[in-house]
């Protein structure tokens, strides 16, 4: 089994949001063909959800309420860490993801 990481990274200084839960739980998230879906893994809740035009991946810390947003376009960058939104040209704001080995 792999372990997965998401977070948010500030101007290359520090995470400000990250998760970590078993690649399985996070691929099936991605791969379900659905409006809204959620899975939770430990404190973490996995979530996809599709509107007309844009599809968000995330995660939300279940102890703490951190919260992180991705457009999955391919075209635009984030959306949310916490509260500041509309992230897409942020120069800021870095979307990273580790994979580690069990």
């Amino acid at each position: 089994h792999k372990t997965i990481a998401i977070g948010a990274l500030y101007k290359n200084i520090h995470f400000s949001v990250i998760a970590i839960g078993k690649s399985d739980t996070v691929i099936s998230v991605l791969d379900k063909n659905m409006i809204d879906y959620k899975e939770t893994d430990g404190s973490v809740c996995w979530w996809m959800k599709k509107t007309r035009q844009t599809i968000f991946f995330g995660i939300k810390d279940l102890n703490n309420n951190s919260l992180l947003a991705w457009k999955m376009d391919g075209k635009s960058g984030g959306y949310r860490v916490m509260d500041t939104v509309d992230l897409d040209n942020s120069k800021e704001w870095e979307k990273v993801v580790y994979i580690l080995d069990d």
